[in-house]
């Protein structure tokens, strides 16, 4: 049989309500979620970041969610993400969470 395309990831795909919930949208850009946020890194160009931190992009995520001075954007301060997410958010929604940004941020790259 034919295999159905993926959709791009949306506002409600699992995922987007931990970015939504938890501000995430106010500090940065996510094109899936229609955040236009700069104070924080661009979050379409996760893959790219990645590159440069020298990570797989899926870990490169997931640290930056749990530990967010792990690896400090050139032109971003330390300290600018809070840095408690790995304690509120439950396995499930980090897992979710990270899933969402990395098919977002791989949707934009091949928009861009």
């Amino acid at each position: 049989g034919r295999t159905k395309p993926i959709a791009p990831p949306t506002a409600a795909t699992p995922g987007a309500a931990g970015f939504n919930n938890n501000s995430c949208g106010g500090r940065h850009t996510l094109s899936a979620a229609g955040a236009k946020g700069t104070a924080g890194p661009d979050l379409d160009k996760l893959p790219a970041d990645a590159a440069k931190a020298g990570q797989p992009l899926e870990a490169f995520v997931r640290q930056s969610i749990i530990d967010p001075n792990a690896y400090i954007q050139p032109g971003f301060p330390k300290n600018l993400m809070p840095q408690t997410f790995g304690q509120t958010l439950s396995t499930t929604q980090l897992n979710a969470l990270v899933q969402f940004l990395v098919q977002s941020s791989e949707q934009a790259g091949k928009k861009g």
